[in-house]
């Protein structure tokens, strides 16, 4: 039951109504080869957003600062 609900949230969690409304800066990060969080959607979301700067890391998937921790860390700063 907990996995199930666990799924249900992940595929119908949407909060892109609201993203016009953060007035945060916002830093996103994409990996160039993420099937789960592609570049073009993280796109869509950073243009959704008053203030966001978005960084595409080049050969990497989905667990950026697993797969390339270098990179990673170098684009937050």
């Amino acid at each position: 039951g907990a996995y199930r609900t666990t799924l249900a949230l992940l595929t119908g969690f949407d909060r892109r109504a609201g993203l016009g409304r953060i007035t945060h800066l916002a830093l996103l990060l994409a990996g160039e080869a993420d099937a789960t969080a592609p570049p073009r959607g993280m796109a869509r979301m950073a243009a959704a957003l008053p203030d966001a700067r978005m960084e595409v890391l080049p050969g990497i998937g989905h667990l950026l600062p697993l797969e390339a921790p270098a990179a990673f860390h170098a684009a937050l700063h």
